[in-house]
Protein backbone atom coordinates (compact mmCIF):
# COMPACT_ATOMS: atom_id res chain seq x y z
CA UNK A 1 0.00 0.00 0.00
CA UNK A 2 2.53 2.52 1.04
CA UNK A 3 5.15 1.25 -1.55
CA UNK A 4 5.04 -0.77 -4.32
CA UNK A 5 8.36 -1.41 -7.16
CA UNK A 6 7.69 1.61 -9.41
CA UNK A 7 7.04 4.18 -6.34
CA UNK A 8 10.98 2.52 -5.09
CA UNK A 9 12.32 2.63 -8.66
CA UNK A 10 11.73 5.67 -9.19
CA UNK A 11 13.00 6.69 -5.75
CA UNK A 12 16.55 5.16 -6.54
CA UNK A 13 16.67 7.66 -9.19
CA UNK A 14 17.86 10.69 -6.30
CA UNK A 15 20.53 8.07 -5.13
CA UNK A 16 24.16 8.67 -5.44
CA UNK A 17 25.61 7.24 -9.04
CA UNK A 18 27.05 4.06 -7.17
CA UNK A 19 23.38 2.89 -6.07
CA UNK A 20 20.93 4.03 -8.31
CA UNK A 21 19.76 0.30 -8.16
CA UNK A 22 19.11 -0.06 -4.07
CA UNK A 23 15.58 0.79 -3.74
CA UNK A 24 15.66 -0.67 0.21
CA UNK A 25 18.00 -0.52 3.06
CA UNK A 26 17.65 -3.13 5.75
CA UNK A 27 19.18 -2.52 9.33
CA UNK A 28 18.51 -3.90 12.64
CA UNK A 29 17.18 -1.51 15.43
CA UNK A 30 17.59 -2.04 19.47
CA UNK A 31 14.92 -0.95 22.00
CA UNK A 32 15.38 -1.27 25.81
CA UNK A 33 13.27 -3.37 27.47
CA UNK A 34 12.44 -5.94 30.95
CA UNK A 35 11.33 -8.79 29.48
CA UNK A 36 9.08 -10.87 32.51
CA UNK A 37 10.77 -14.39 33.42
CA UNK A 38 13.26 -14.24 30.87
CA UNK A 39 16.83 -14.82 30.91
CA UNK A 40 18.44 -11.88 31.01
CA UNK A 41 21.77 -12.71 29.99
CA UNK A 42 20.26 -13.54 26.63
CA UNK A 43 18.85 -9.97 26.17
CA UNK A 44 22.24 -8.26 26.66
CA UNK A 45 22.86 -5.55 24.01
CA UNK A 46 25.93 -4.68 23.37
CA UNK A 47 25.20 -1.55 21.70
CA UNK A 48 22.56 -0.18 24.34
CA UNK A 49 24.90 -1.79 27.16
CA UNK A 50 21.33 -2.90 28.75
CA UNK A 51 18.72 -5.41 27.72
CA UNK A 52 16.94 -5.27 25.23
CA UNK A 53 15.29 -6.74 22.04
CA UNK A 54 16.55 -6.22 18.46
CA UNK A 55 14.39 -6.34 15.51
CA UNK A 56 15.31 -6.11 11.36
CA UNK A 57 13.40 -3.15 9.56
CA UNK A 58 13.24 -2.74 6.10
CA UNK A 59 12.55 0.52 4.66
CA UNK A 60 12.75 1.98 0.75
CA UNK A 61 14.49 5.66 0.12
CA UNK A 62 11.04 7.28 0.98
CA UNK A 63 11.90 6.02 4.48
CA UNK A 64 8.35 3.89 3.81
CA UNK A 65 8.80 1.01 5.80
CA UNK A 66 8.02 -2.31 4.45
CA UNK A 67 8.01 -4.95 7.06
CA UNK A 68 9.96 -5.21 10.59
CA UNK A 69 10.88 -9.21 11.45
CA UNK A 70 9.77 -10.52 14.87
CA UNK A 71 11.55 -9.14 18.07
CA UNK A 72 14.16 -11.62 19.31
CA UNK A 73 16.78 -11.05 22.38
CA UNK A 74 19.45 -8.83 21.47
CA UNK A 75 22.73 -11.36 22.83
CA UNK A 76 21.29 -14.50 21.00
CA UNK A 77 20.27 -13.08 17.54
CA UNK A 78 23.03 -10.45 15.87
CA UNK A 79 22.37 -9.14 12.35
CA UNK A 80 23.21 -11.68 10.10
CA UNK A 81 21.12 -14.31 11.93
CA UNK A 82 18.35 -12.04 11.82
CA UNK A 83 18.35 -11.48 8.21
CA UNK A 84 18.43 -15.53 8.29
CA UNK A 85 14.83 -15.42 9.93
CA UNK A 86 13.02 -12.63 8.48
CA UNK A 87 12.44 -14.39 5.18
CA UNK A 88 13.23 -11.83 3.66
CA UNK A 89 13.35 -13.50 -0.15
CA UNK A 90 9.14 -13.44 -0.01
CA UNK A 91 8.93 -10.05 1.14
CA UNK A 92 10.37 -8.19 -1.84
CA UNK A 93 10.73 -8.29 -5.45
CA UNK A 94 13.30 -9.88 -7.56
CA UNK A 95 14.00 -6.58 -9.46
CA UNK A 96 14.48 -4.72 -6.24
CA UNK A 97 18.07 -4.27 -4.74
CA UNK A 98 18.62 -4.45 -0.44
CA UNK A 99 21.93 -2.01 1.14
CA UNK A 100 22.80 -4.18 4.19
CA UNK A 101 25.90 -2.84 6.35
CA UNK A 102 29.04 -5.40 6.81
CA UNK A 103 27.14 -7.53 9.12
CA UNK A 104 25.65 -9.06 7.15
CA UNK A 105 27.52 -9.91 3.95
CA UNK A 106 28.88 -13.22 5.25
CA UNK A 107 25.12 -14.51 5.66
CA UNK A 108 23.91 -13.39 2.36
CA UNK A 109 24.76 -16.85 0.71
CA UNK A 110 23.46 -18.70 2.73
CA UNK A 111 20.25 -16.59 2.37
CA UNK A 112 20.50 -17.51 -1.51
CA UNK A 113 20.56 -21.29 -0.86
CA UNK A 114 16.92 -20.92 -0.18
CA UNK A 115 15.89 -17.56 -2.23
CA UNK A 116 15.25 -19.01 -5.88
CA UNK A 117 14.51 -15.46 -7.55
CA UNK A 118 17.24 -13.30 -5.58
CA UNK A 119 20.97 -13.09 -6.27
CA UNK A 120 24.36 -11.00 -5.48
CA UNK A 121 22.87 -8.17 -7.41
CA UNK A 122 19.65 -8.12 -4.93
CA UNK A 123 22.34 -6.94 -2.36
CA UNK A 124 24.67 -4.31 -1.80
CA UNK A 125 26.73 -3.75 0.99
CA UNK A 126 30.55 -2.62 1.65
CA UNK A 127 33.52 -3.94 0.16
CA UNK A 128 35.54 -6.33 2.78
CA UNK A 129 39.06 -5.79 3.43
CA UNK A 130 40.82 -9.25 2.71
CA UNK A 131 43.15 -9.91 5.32
CA UNK A 132 46.86 -8.85 3.96
CA UNK A 133 45.45 -7.12 1.17
CA UNK A 134 45.29 -3.36 1.55
CA UNK A 135 42.11 -1.77 0.49
CA UNK A 136 42.49 0.63 -2.69
CA UNK A 137 41.23 4.50 -3.01
CA UNK A 138 38.73 3.50 -4.94
CA UNK A 139 37.20 0.91 -2.39
CA UNK A 140 37.58 3.16 0.87
CA UNK A 141 36.21 5.66 -1.30
CA UNK A 142 32.93 3.34 -1.94
CA UNK A 143 32.92 2.48 1.47
CA UNK A 144 32.97 5.89 2.78
CA UNK A 145 29.88 6.79 0.25
CA UNK A 146 28.01 3.59 1.34
CA UNK A 147 28.13 4.68 4.77
CA UNK A 148 26.90 7.97 4.29
CA UNK A 149 24.06 7.07 1.84
CA UNK A 150 22.92 3.45 3.95
CA UNK A 151 23.20 5.92 6.86
CA UNK A 152 19.59 7.49 6.08
CA UNK A 153 17.73 4.69 7.58
CA UNK A 154 19.37 5.82 10.77
CA UNK A 155 17.50 9.07 9.95
CA UNK A 156 14.47 6.71 10.05
CA UNK A 157 15.30 5.57 13.38
CA UNK A 158 15.86 8.81 14.98
CA UNK A 159 12.65 10.34 13.69
CA UNK A 160 10.61 7.29 15.16
CA UNK A 161 12.28 7.53 18.84
CA UNK A 162 11.67 11.29 19.00
CA UNK A 163 8.00 10.64 17.71
CA UNK A 164 7.39 7.35 19.53
CA UNK A 165 9.39 7.93 23.17
CA UNK A 166 8.75 4.23 24.20
CA UNK A 167 11.42 3.27 21.32
CA UNK A 168 13.87 5.25 22.64
CA UNK A 169 17.44 4.39 24.04
CA UNK A 170 16.51 5.72 27.42
CA UNK A 171 12.58 4.37 28.00
CA UNK A 172 12.92 0.72 29.27
CA UNK A 173 9.60 -1.18 28.11
CA UNK A 174 8.42 -3.82 30.88
CA UNK A 175 7.52 -7.07 28.38
CA UNK A 176 5.71 -9.90 29.03
CA UNK A 177 5.25 -11.37 25.83
CA UNK A 178 7.75 -10.65 23.02
CA UNK A 179 4.46 -10.77 20.65
CA UNK A 180 2.91 -7.82 22.28
CA UNK A 181 5.87 -5.79 21.91
CA UNK A 182 6.43 -6.56 18.31
CA UNK A 183 2.98 -5.80 17.39
CA UNK A 184 3.42 -2.21 19.53
CA UNK A 185 6.55 -1.58 17.31
CA UNK A 186 4.39 -2.51 14.01
CA UNK A 187 1.86 -0.49 14.73
CA UNK A 188 3.88 2.31 15.42
CA UNK A 189 6.24 2.24 11.71
CA UNK A 190 2.53 1.85 9.95
CA UNK A 191 1.75 5.15 11.98
CA UNK A 192 4.85 6.56 10.72
CA UNK A 193 4.01 5.74 6.99
CA UNK A 194 0.81 7.42 7.63
CA UNK A 195 2.61 10.52 8.34
CA UNK A 196 4.52 10.02 5.69
CA UNK A 197 2.43 9.68 2.64
CA UNK A 198 1.96 13.06 1.92
CA UNK A 199 5.68 12.76 -0.05
CA UNK A 200 7.81 16.10 -0.34
CA UNK A 201 9.37 16.61 -3.99
CA UNK A 202 13.41 17.13 -3.66
CA UNK A 203 14.65 20.15 -4.03
CA UNK A 204 16.66 21.19 -7.72
CA UNK A 205 19.66 21.70 -5.82
CA UNK A 206 19.01 18.04 -4.48
CA UNK A 207 18.09 16.51 -7.97
CA UNK A 208 21.26 18.04 -9.37
CA UNK A 209 23.60 16.62 -6.47
CA UNK A 210 26.50 15.07 -8.21
CA UNK A 211 28.12 12.10 -6.39
CA UNK A 212 31.37 11.17 -8.46
CA UNK A 213 33.14 7.88 -7.49
CA UNK A 214 36.27 6.22 -10.05
CA UNK A 215 34.88 3.04 -11.66
CA UNK A 216 34.68 -0.20 -10.01
CA UNK A 217 33.71 -2.68 -12.31
CA UNK A 218 32.23 -5.22 -10.75
CA UNK A 219 29.88 -3.11 -8.33
CA UNK A 220 28.87 -0.64 -11.43
CA UNK A 221 28.20 -3.84 -13.25
CA UNK A 222 25.76 -5.23 -10.96
CA UNK A 223 24.08 -2.16 -10.85
CA UNK A 224 23.56 -1.32 -14.47
CA UNK A 225 22.49 -5.20 -15.11
CA UNK A 226 19.67 -4.84 -12.06
CA UNK A 227 18.65 -1.26 -13.62
CA UNK A 228 18.11 -2.59 -17.61
CA UNK A 229 16.17 -5.77 -15.94
CA UNK A 230 13.97 -3.66 -14.18
CA UNK A 231 13.12 -1.22 -17.22
CA UNK A 232 12.55 -3.78 -19.20
CA UNK A 233 10.38 -5.00 -16.85
CA UNK A 234 8.11 -1.83 -17.20
CA UNK A 235 8.55 -1.37 -20.91
CA UNK A 236 6.92 -4.86 -21.60
CA UNK A 237 3.94 -3.61 -18.70
CA UNK A 238 3.85 -1.07 -21.31
CA UNK A 239 3.57 -2.76 -23.93
CA UNK A 240 1.27 -5.92 -22.88
CA UNK A 241 -0.96 -2.82 -21.90
CA UNK A 242 -1.33 -1.16 -25.06
CA UNK A 243 -1.63 -4.26 -26.85
CA UNK A 244 -4.92 -5.76 -25.18
CA UNK A 245 -5.79 -1.50 -25.49
CA UNK A 246 -5.46 -2.02 -29.64
CA UNK A 247 -7.22 -5.79 -29.12
CA UNK A 248 -10.13 -4.47 -27.82
CA UNK A 249 -10.97 -1.65 -30.58
CA UNK A 250 -10.11 -4.35 -33.00
CA UNK A 251 -12.99 -6.26 -31.78
CA UNK A 252 -15.62 -3.75 -31.34
CA UNK A 253 -14.81 -2.78 -34.71
CA UNK A 254 -15.27 -5.85 -36.19
CA UNK A 255 -18.70 -5.97 -34.19
CA UNK A 256 -20.19 -2.90 -35.64
CA UNK A 257 -19.50 -4.17 -39.18
CA UNK A 258 -21.46 -7.39 -38.11
CA UNK A 259 -24.42 -5.49 -37.23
Amino acid sequence: MFSTLKSRHLAAGRNPDPFKNVTLNLDGHDSRIIHVNADKASLYSYKLKKSGFRVQVCTDMNNMVLFVSPPAPCKDYNDGTMLLRTGIQNKIHKLDCVALDGGYNLFIGKLLDSADELQYENFCYPIRKTRGIAMTEEEKSYNEIFGSFHSHIESYFGEMQSTFTKFSHTVVNKVAEKETFGVQYKLACLLMNIKRTALTTPSKAEQETLYTLPNIKVKLSQSQDLLATRRAFFERAVSLRTEAADGDMVFRDDDRENE
